[in-house]
């Protein structure tokens, strides 16, 4: 693990979120099998089924207001909201990732830093799947799409398979109201996707 990605884990801030982010925002393939059942005996672990213990620490990101963790959007407008689940294979020795899903991101990383249409960015992760989900939402489409495909995110989406579990999922809309930018939203929006081949 590098030492510039090992330190921006440890960091709380915005662009050390965002370098958190890259797991699951590489994940944008069509793949959506469902994963296994949940270490904790419970129900599958599954993109469309929101986990029991989902924690996070809030929206980051320059349409958040800092003293407040509320989305500060332009009323009327519609912006594209994408989110993502999936579950990353584990390292060599009891690493929890594999060293090319830390090259891949820390590439993620870096382009997502340089993206000024992503205005918000929430992670969440859930121990007993071992999963995380991200909700991003982007000023507009073209914003969205030019992040995905950025070079950063096309070499990642292309190792995917490499380094997420199955079940990994991917989904985008378009919203105007904060009430439809929820992971509750998201996972409705992936069950509504079904499952491709």
């Amino acid at each position: 693990m590098t030492e510039t990605i090992r330190r921006n884990l440890r960091s709380r801030g915005w662009r050390a979120s965002l370098a958190i982010a890259g797991l699951h925002l590489m994940a944008c393939d069509d793949g959506k099998e469902k994963a296994g059942p949940r270490a904790d005996g419970g129900a599958a672990c599954a993109h469309d089924v929101l986990e029991r213990d989902l924690s996070d620490d809030g929206p980051q990101g320059p349409a958040v207001d800092p003293a407040t963790g509320e989305l500060k959007l332009e009323g009327g407008k519609e912006y594209v909201v994408s989110s993502t689940y999936g579950i990353p294979k584990p390292g060599t020795d009891g690493a929890p990732i594999t060293e090319r899903y830390l090259q891949l991101f820390g590439a993620v990383q870096e382009q997502l830093q340089n993206e000024p249409g992503l205005l918000a960015l929430r992670l969440s992760q859930s121990d007993s799947c071992g999963s995380g989900r991200t909700l991003a939402i982007w000023r507009s489409e073209e914003d969205m799409y030019h992040f995905v495909t950025s070079d950063a995110h096309v070499a990642a989406m292309t190792a995917v398979r490499e380094v997420l579990m199955p079940g990994y999922a991917v989904t985008h809309w378009n919203a105007s109201s904060p009430d439809h930018m929820t992971f509750d939203e998201a996972a409705r929006k992936l069950a509504e996707a079904g499952e491709s081949p």
